[in-house]
């Protein structure tokens, strides 16, 4: 009977688990299964939202950089043309982002040379999905290159034979040259254009009316762009672009190296006018001044070293012999014509670079004598609103603005940078500029 009452173990010596513990492992299985693919999506979550803010951040990088390189492709636009109104949508270097820009005229700036630049950097494009947008606004004021032109004539250009210039040329009638002449720079002109027998332009020519590339020995080495007719008896090695046709019309496009194009009119080329001289004697630095008469400067000037400034009332007349001796720089004004020396010598210590500027306010006439010599180290600046005139053998390094040119042969001019006080630059519609940058900010729109 005890071994009746008596429990036997299971044949493994084991308890068997009960159906409750089992379903509680399974709930905790279940849980932690449930646990793990939440924390997985959460994860999932966060990484495409930080890969989407990454991706953010460096579209909001490349589309300020888009917006810095609008300012600097109008900046460029706006040194050659003040009248530059934007850039259309614009793909940034490498796909990456793209940028537009307005330009817009600061009219609460009096000089009328301030301009509002303001460009927008998209990144990728301003319709892409989760791009970025960033502006930045910048005031510029447009500072005109002072006297960019070797020579510019309110009128009309003529050169005598044996010739050369060095920089551009513009003139608002037409011009003329001589033969065997070299110019080494672009001409721009209202009128009409003669060359010349052996001749050569290393430039381009832009013309309101007719250029006549007349003579089998005459040379262009750049492109002509005319709004009249264009005649090829020379070569042009670039470019022709004629409002009119490229004669003759049988074989005229024969001698152009590069496109040929007849009847499609080019860009009329921009009106330019000498800037405004205003005599103001609190320009030039106290005790520089000197008011004289004619007699009395060519007295007090010649065979003397000389600088300052000297104001003369009527007429200024030197002989061919007297000679100009440079300390330093000279500007000479008169009310008058001015007839110049032969001879100009730099006295300054050591040959140090001067200026010379000769100006006639009251529309007289400058009249170098034959021979007349400045040497390279000396600037010089004619202007008149009269008429330049010179004879034969002309050497000057500077610039020559004039109402008219007339000149003869050997005229040698070679362009450099200069400037000086009293010239106002508004109404001459220049058309080279130096860009500043007054502020720069980024907006939002």
């Amino acid at each position: 009977m005890a071994q009746l009452l008596t429990r036997q173990p299971s044949g493994d010596g084991r308890h068997r688990r009960g159906r409750g513990e089992e379903g509680v492992a399974m709930v905790i299985a279940v849980v932690i299964t449930a646990v793990v693919f939440t924390l997985g999506a959460v994860w999932v979550t966060f990484a495409e939202h930080a890969a989407s803010s990454s991706r953010y951040a460096r579209h909001r990088e490349q589309a300020i950089d888009a917006a810095h390189a609008g300012l600097a492709a109008a900046a460029a636009a706006l040194s050659r043309d003040s009248a530059h109104g934007g850039v259309a949508l614009t793909d940034f270097p490498g796909g990456s982002a793209q940028y537009e820009v307005t330009v817009a005229v600061d009219t609460a700036e009096p000089s009328g040379f301030r301009r509002i630049i303001t460009s927008t950097g998209y990144a990728p494009s301003p319709d892409a999905q989760g791009r970025a947008r960033r502006t930045l606004r910048q005031v510029v004021d447009l500072d005109p290159v002072a006297f960019q032109y070797a020579m510019l004539s309110e009128q009309a250009v003529t050169t005598g034979s044996s010739s050369a210039i060095v920089g551009d040329i513009y003139a608002n009638g037409s011009i003329s040259l001589g033969n065997s002449q070299d110019y080494v720079g672009s001409i721009y002109l209202q009128g009409n254009l003669a060359t010349g027998a052996n001749q050569t332009i290393t430039g381009d020519v832009h013309a309101d009316g007719d250029v006549a590339v007349g003579n089998s020995s005459t040379a262009v080495k750049g492109s002509v762009y005319a709004g009249g007719d264009i005649s090829t008896g020379g070569t042009i090695e670039d470019d022709a672009v004629a409002g009119g046709g490229i004669l003759p019309s049988s074989s005229g496009c024969d001698k152009v190296g590069g496109t040929c194009s007849p009847n499609t009119p080019p860009p009329a080329v921009p009106e330019q006018h000498l800037p405004t001289f205003t005599w103001h004697e609190g320009n030039y630095p106290a005790g520089t001044v000197h008011h004289l008469s004619g007699p009395e400067a060519v007295g007090a000037l010649s065979q003397t070293e000389a600088s300052g400034t000297y104001h003369i009332v009527g007429d200024l007349g030197f002989s061919g012999n007297d000679t100009l001796q440079l300390a330093d720089d000279l500007t000479i004004v008169a009310t008058g014509s001015i007839t110049l020396p032969r001879q100009v010598e730099n006295r300054a210590p050591g040959g140090a670079p001067v200026q010379l500027s000769i100006i006639s306010t009251g529309g007289g006439e400058i009249r170098p004598a034959n021979n007349f010599t400045i040497p390279s180290t000396v600037r010089t600046l004619m202007y008149t609103t009269g008429q330049f005139v010179s004879s034969n053998s002309s050497t000057f390094t500077g610039a020559l603005y004039a109402g008219s040119l007339s000149n003869g042969a050997h005229l040698r001019v070679t362009h450099a940078p200069l400037d000086d006080v009293g010239f106002e630059w508004a109404s001459a519609n220049p058309q080279s500029f130096g860009v500043r940058n007054v502020s720069t900010q980024e907006v939002n729109l």
